[in-house]
């Protein structure tokens, strides 16, 4: 009994390492597709060059 609430305790772990690495993964892909679609908004808006 104590073995299985050790690796209870040992996978929990490991699941929370993962998901917490996961967030981060996908929180520095979330800012970079927002940096990303904000600068081809910006350059397809932008207005001809007057000379």
């Amino acid at each position: 009994m104590k073995d299985a609430l050790r690796m209870d305790a040992y996978l929990l772990d490991w699941a929370n390492l993962l998901l917490r690495w996961l967030h981060v993964i996908v929180a520095i892909a979330w800012i970079g597709s927002s940096f990303y679609f904000v600068f081809s908004t910006a350059t397809c808006w932008r207005p001809p060059p007057t000379t």
